[in-house]
């Protein structure tokens, strides 16, 4: 009986091994699948400008990039982009920064990089884009800190830590003579930079249409009550797009 039977469990030990080893191979194939994805994800993050580590979420601290300014707390400073040496902003699917909205054309505008540290913004034509409340049609320089708006509704600050606004002067007569006091400084001073929130970009940019001599100002109060209808439906329209984005990510 036993003779009988040794073959049946031999056959039944083999197939047990082949199992064995299908689920093994299995499970490494789904482990590899899953690190794949979360490299994938961070990624994705990084492209944004955020980077992962063990403790949590943390920005390069010498980097350069755009946080967004919005009207809801839950909303504000909650996507960041890194800049590359050239970075595209825009509606259509081709550019690095990707926006939606009133007023976005599919190619926006574009920011530079220049070897020796300067950082420029180039509108296109047709393209509102704003810098500092003041609206602008050419190349622009950008500083540390510098509000922009692009359309209607979307307001971002730049970060370029290594780019102060008052480095401009350092070559000047004036800053020489002031360069050691300036130095003694220079640690309470950056502690107390302005910290721009959404209020302020919105505020400049209207005080500098009313105070401007630009033909927008004839539109002016127009131009306020558009705002106030297409508030609400701006601030949806980012939401859902913000979710998305993050939903993807997940």
């Amino acid at each position: 009986t036993w003779a009988m039977k040794a073959p049946e469990l031999k056959e039944k030990l083999e197939e047990s091994e082949k199992l064995i080893k299908e689920l093994t191979i299995t499970w490494e194939e789904k482990l590899r699948k899953t690190e794949e994805i979360a490299q994938e994800r961070q990624k994705q993050l990084e492209s944004m400008g955020i980077s992962l580590e063990s403790s949590g979420i943390k920005m390069g601290e010498d980097k350069c990039y755009l946080v967004n300014l919005n009207a809801d707390p839950a909303l504000n400073e909650l996507l960041l982009y890194y800049l590359k040496d050239h970075t595209r902003v825009g509606a259509d699917t081709s550019q690095d920064i990707q926006l939606f909205g009133i007023g976005i054309q599919p190619e926006h505008c574009e920011i530079d990089i220049a070897l020796d540290g300067e950082v420029s913004l180039s509108p296109k034509e047709n393209a509102r884009s704003c810098v500092n409340g003041t609206l602008v049609c050419s190349v622009t320089q950008l500083w540390h800190g510098d509000r922009i708006l692009w359309g209607n509704n979307h307001f971002f600050r730049i970060n370029l830590p290594k780019r102060k606004r008052r480095d401009c002067f350092k070559d000047s007569e004036k800053e020489k003579e002031h360069e050691a006091e300036q130095d003694l400084d220079a640690a309470s001073e950056a502690s107390s930079e302005p910290d721009y929130n959404y209020e302020f970009a919105q505020m400049e940019v209207i005080m500098k249409m009313l105070n401007s001599n630009d033909p927008l100002q004839n539109v002016v109060q127009v131009l306020e009550k558009q705002y106030l209808e297409e508030k609400r439906s701006a601030l949806e329209e980012q939401r859902i797009m913000y979710e998305r984005e993050l939903e993807q990510l997940r």
